[in-house]
């Protein structure tokens, strides 16, 4: 896997060229001096390979009162991440670690913030980000809320009217199907001819 890699120069340096990933780990070296007799010396050491990191992404979650921004890279090994506050200040609190950044949402701020990706190898600065990244009327969020809590209030008596209605239907059937009169039969007797005096009959 070092085939044509490998190489020393003149000073005794080793040098491996074309580094990858897989090359990480720990070495061990035998020097082999040859003068009256023959002497071998073994050095260990190891080597870490970096992938350089990529600019970065800062994505943004906006709430009411805060933003909370979020810091990535698409590339690099063992990356670490800062934020720093814009314009740059010496103030320890102008600059925290960590991807992920909170941020009071304060109208009318300018502030703004970038991240900072960095490993052993190299480092990069993303574009810089603030409270422009929402909304700048504060009272936006609280529009939005108001916005879903209405919505959920009409499908609510929406589905509460659907539910009523074939209730009501129901008991105004019930009770037409109570005020129906009810008719009595009526015997009417009628007489019949001479011949047929004597057998009188009844008719409904």
């Amino acid at each position: 896997m070092f085939v044509d890699r490998i190489r020393v120069d003149e000073t005794g340096s080793v040098f491996l060229d074309n580094v990858q990933l897989s090359d990480s780990g720990q070495y061990d070296m035998q020097i082999s001096y040859v003068r009256h007799t023959m002497t071998t010396m073994t050095r260990r050491f190891q080597l870490h390979v970096f992938e350089p990191v990529s600019k970065p992404n800062v994505t943004a979650v906006c709430f009411v009162n805060n933003i909370t921004m979020t810091c990535s890279t698409s590339q690099g090994t063992h990356v670490s991440y800062r934020w720093e506050k814009m314009p740059a200040c010496s103030n320890e609190s102008c600059v925290s670690a960590g991807a992920e950044k909170v941020v009071d949402r304060l109208y009318g701020s300018t502030d703004e913030y970038k991240c900072i990706a960095e490993n052993p190898v190299s480092t990069a600065t993303s574009d810089p980000l603030g409270t422009q990244a929402c909304n700048k009327n504060p009272q936006e969020g609280f529009r939005h809320w108001w916005v879903a809590i209405t919505c959920v209030i009409f499908f609510g008596i929406l589905l509460t009217g659907y539910s009523v209605y074939p209730y009501k239907k129901t008991k105004r059937s019930n009770e037409e199907n109570t005020d129906l009169l009810v008719i009595e039969p009526v015997y009417v007797t009628e007489e019949r001819s001479a011949q047929d005096k004597s057998t009188p009959r009844e008719t409904c």
